[in-house]
């Protein structure tokens, strides 16, 4: 199934998921510019591209793992 597009470049971005098994997947794309990843001033470009994995670890926990890439910026991808 094709995601919708974007209505517009957010700070948060357009997110939709899908599910791989018991696994969330939720890909991240239309990011702005205007932001950081750290307070060290890294950054990324408009073509940002996050990738965050939710996995059930027992009934109370989750695990959490995000990827991202953008191509402008760097070369591989970060997590």
């Amino acid at each position: 199934m094709k995601a919708p597009s974007s209505p517009a470049d957010s700070w948060m971005g357009h997110s939709v998921g899908h599910w791989e098994g018991d696994i969330l997947v939720v890909g991240r794309d239309d990011l702005n510019d205007q932001t950081w990843f750290d307070r060290a001033g890294n950054f990324h470009s408009d073509a940002l591209h996050v990738v965050e994995r939710y996995s059930p670890l027992s009934p109370d926990a989750l695990s959490y793992e995000a990827s991202s890439r953008t191509r402008r910026c760097f070369r591989d991808p970060g997590r």
